[in-house]
């Protein structure tokens, strides 16, 4: 997000990362009004002493965007099928898709991120990266040079990629997980938290360890 706001903004989510995007948006020194919205029925009462609406049903979430003239939203839950289905939804009605992104980060003049993700502080892209549509990258991920990263993907804090590797959509890869370059990792694949991945990951595989390998989820 430029620092240039909309007035009004709405926060879809109440958890860790929702946390995260208020403390980025105060470092950057947000002025307008916010809104929360728990969209998963955490029962959470406020973020920062600021309420928390519990809005489950998309329509509803709509109703409320016009009933408040919000126009600009942020989509900040870890459930990538929630907030594919938000997205979805309210970009259709015409609102506008914000990302943010923490000016501790470091990002290469030439890399490209897409509308609705979130960059923690101190993540690093490196040149000619490209970052998919309502990805989280959290803070420490490296994220070396020419690598893509689909959109929904959410990189937990310490992930390292090498140069080249390519991530697919709505991958997960969780907490101090290490790829070597080249490697591809499939649409919808999770990366066991430190686990060192030096070969292609199928799409829909859960892989973990050191070297990383198949595991089967009942």
């Amino acid at each position: 997000m430029k620092k240039k706001y909309p007035f009004k903004l709405c926060i879809l989510g109440c958890g860790a990362q929702a946390r995260y995007v208020f403390e980025i948006l105060k470092t950057l020194k947000f002025r307008g009004t916010m809104f929360v919205i728990d969209p998963i029925g955490k029962k959470t009462q406020s973020i920062d002493n600021l309420k928390i609406r519990q809005i489950i049903k998309i329509n509803e979430i709509v109703q409320f965007f016009k009933k408040n003239k919000i126009k600009h939203f942020i989509v900040a839950v870890s459930d990538n099928s929630l907030k594919s289905a938000l997205i979805t939804a309210l970009t259709k009605k015409d609102y506008k898709l914000q990302s943010v992104i923490s000016p501790f980060a470091i990002i290469s003049s030439t890399a490209k991120i897409e509308d609705g993700c979130i960059i923690n502080p101190l993540a690093v892209i490196g040149p000619n990266c490209s970052i998919g549509r309502g990805c989280i990258i959290h803070s420490l991920v490296n994220i070396d040079h020419d690598c893509q990263i689909g959109q929904l993907s959410n990189l937990a804090p310490g992930v390292i990629l090498a140069g080249r590797v390519n991530i697919g959509e709505q991958v997960f890869i969780y907490t101090g997980a290490k790829i070597i370059p080249d490697v591809k990792v499939g649409n919808f694949a999770i990366v066991g938290a430190g686990a060192c991945v030096l070969k292609d990951v199928h799409p829909k595989t859960t892989v973990v360890g050191v070297p990383a390998s198949k595991i089967d989820i009942l």
